[in-house]
């Protein structure tokens, strides 16, 4: 839905999902995967602490056309690092959420 791009809702989403993962599920890693072409994806990734691990190309089938797929990842480690090591997540906004 185009109106809501761009507003940082995915951004929140994507450090939610990670404390989910890491904080409730016990995982060590967390991978992600987009299309190559959508810069706005691999941002995001990006903006959540994720490294870009590999590129896959012609991975994609669409419209027609083969697109490369692009692969991020994140360390439990990696992801303390940025300042969630107690615990809490950061959001983009200034907020901190618990786990329960």
């Amino acid at each position: 839905m185009p109106e809501f791009w761009g507003q940082g809702y995915a951004t929140e989403i994507a450090g939610m999902l990670l404390a989910i993962c890491f904080i409730q599920l016990g995982l060590h890693r967390v991978t992600a995967r987009c299309n190559a072409r959508n810069l706005s994806s691999e941002r995001v990734m990006q903006k959540a602490g994720m490294v870009k691990e590999g590129e896959f190309r012609k991975a994609r089938f669409k419209n027609g056309g083969w697109d490369d797929e692009c692969h991020y990842g994140i360390l439990k480690e990696e992801w303390q690092a940025w300042g969630n090591s107690d615990g809490r997540m950061r959001l983009g906004n200034g907020l901190a959420a618990h786990r329960s």
